[in-house]
């Protein structure tokens, strides 16, 4: 146990040097979603206003959660004029528990000024992550057709081993050439398992890449998480993010330190969700397993001050 926290307060601590704003942008994010879906929109708005303080782009969906907050707040003209600056149609047309008192001729009026959809915020590396998914199943598609214990297992596996080495290089060097492919916004499965599947020396090797990469908003901190996590997870199941197979609140031996690691790339400690999603009014994303804990002591827990 005590190794866990040497090794956990040391990637900590790495991490900690590299905090740059696109990190305490995220998290200001995470209070203000934090607070929208508790129904506080005063508490929202005030952590919606920080953000927008950092001049960094909300997603499609933060910029209607933040546009709902004005809404309800009353603050009408403000609401549409951020709804403007990167709502999508198809989100507008399906809010029906917010933006109260808005008639229908004027919403399908203001709906066509919108995006019409996400595909534009698609990334070209399609084709990369789709050959990169196929190859890291191709063996264990077979494998799971066949005994444990055959020979042929034993050889479909040695070539699976390898063909992880193989795909983690082509995802490193994709990395340095375009970024992460992708991007955060699409979080592919295909990366994500890349990284589940890489050899753990190798994922720290790497390291540093990687937190770039989030910092520029491009990869997927789940992707890194799960990885993560899954690689450094002990005897006693403890995970830095507690985001890989996630263990309940009785489970987990120090939720503060979870709080801080998910605050330190700039991760939800509240949802475990890649973004944050609209819902009708009371609905909420999917909570992280520690969300009550937090919540009880809220007062203790507020990633803006995790610097």
């Amino acid at each position: 146990m005590y190794k866990y926290f040497i090794i956990v307060g040391f990637l900590f601590l790495r991490t900690s040097s590299f905090c740059q704003d696109y990190i305490s942008f995220r998290n200001t994010l995470n209070e203000g979603n934090y607070w929208f879906y508790e129904s506080e929109f005063d508490s929202a708005l005030v952590y919606y206003n920080k953000a927008e303080k950092f001049k960094l782009p909300f997603y499609p969906e933060e910029v209607h959660l933040f546009s709902r907050t004005l809404w309800e707040l009353g603050d009408k003209k403000k609401s549409i004029k951020v709804l403007k600056s990167g709502g999508l149609k198809d989100f507008f047309l399906r809010d029906t528990t917010f933006y109260q008192g808005m008639s229908r001729g004027k919403r399908m009026k203001f709906a066509s000024k919108l995006k019409l959809s996400e595909i534009d915020l698609l990334c070209d590396d399609i084709d990369f992550y789709d050959d990169i998914e196929q190859k890291d199943q191709m063996y264990r598609i077979i494998m799971r057709k066949l005994p444990s214990d055959s020979e042929q297992f034993d050889l479909l596996e040695t070539k699976m081993v390898f063909q992880d080495s193989l795909n983690f290089i082509a995802l490193i060097k994709q990395i340095k050439k375009n970024g992460y492919p992708g991007g955060y916004r699409m979080a592919p499965i295909g990366p994500g398992v890349v990284m589940l599947h890489a050899k753990k020396q190798w994922f720290l090797d790497y390291y540093y890449v990687f937190m770039r990469e989030i910092e520029a908003g491009r990869m997927s901190y789940y992707d890194f998480s799960k990885a993560l996590d899954r690689k450094l997870e002990k005897k006693d199941r403890q995970k830095p993010y507690n985001s890989y197979l996630p263990l309940e609140e009785a489970e987990v031996k120090s939720p503060a330190l979870v709080f801080i690691n998910r605050c330190s790339i700039g991760m939800s400690p509240y949802y475990d969700v890649y973004i944050p999603r609209l819902y009708p009014r009371g609905r909420t994303p999917l909570k992280s397993k520690l969300y009550e804990y937090y919540k009880r002591e809220k007062k203790n827990f507020n990633s803006c001050r995790i610097k």
